[in-house]
């Protein structure tokens, strides 16, 4: 998949008038992306750009291989471009309700499932922040974010370090 020829076929295919041959390719890509990371960056703008794509199953495929990268990947360089792009979809009233629809779903996934929270947590865990208490946090802010601490879906109560993290986290 990352030799020239092949990305240069592929590439061709995403501009054929053929909405089965576009979606083909894009499915192709995806097969791709979670197994060998560098190609969804070699393919990024190739699957942004589907997301505009005239066929709603072209655009769906795009969503549903952003989603799986986002998940996977949480520190996704393209993260913003894609999710932007996705949001504008959502947005517009003409587009397609089964493409709004998932679009929805994929963001919720990303926000609340049990893999984007673990994700999260182990990003927190492996943050390189120092462990000092900012001076400006008020005494009530503290408690509260102690309280959501405790509550944290990333397992048990968090460590006095954990905590200084996320608030670390939260303040920046």
């Amino acid at each position: 998949m990352m030799q020239v020829s092949v990305k240069n076929a592929v590439a061709r295919c995403f501009s054929d008038e053929s909405i089965s041959v576009r979606e083909a390719a894009i499915t192709l890509v995806g097969s791709f992306v979670l197994q060998v990371p560098k190609v969804v960056e070699t393919f990024h703008f190739s699957i942004l750009a589907r997301l505009s794509d005239k066929g709603v199953s072209v655009k769906k495929r795009a969503v549903r291989i952003f989603r799986e990268v986002l998940l996977t990947f949480p520190n996704y360089r393209g993260l913003v471009s894609a999710c932007a792009k996705m949001l504008q979809l959502a947005a517009n009233v003409k587009e397609d309700e089964s493409v709004r629809d998932l679009i929805h779903e994929t963001f919720i996934e990303l926000w609340f499932s049990e893999k984007a929270v673990l994700g999260n947590c182990r990003s927190i865990s492996r943050s390189k922040r120092k462990n000092k208490v900012p001076e400006n946090l008020s005494n009530k802010n503290e408690e509260m974010l102690m309280d959501a601490a405790r509550v944290s879906p990333c397992g048990n109560i968090p460590t006095p370090s954990q905590h200084v993290k996320v608030r670390l986290l939260l303040i920046n």
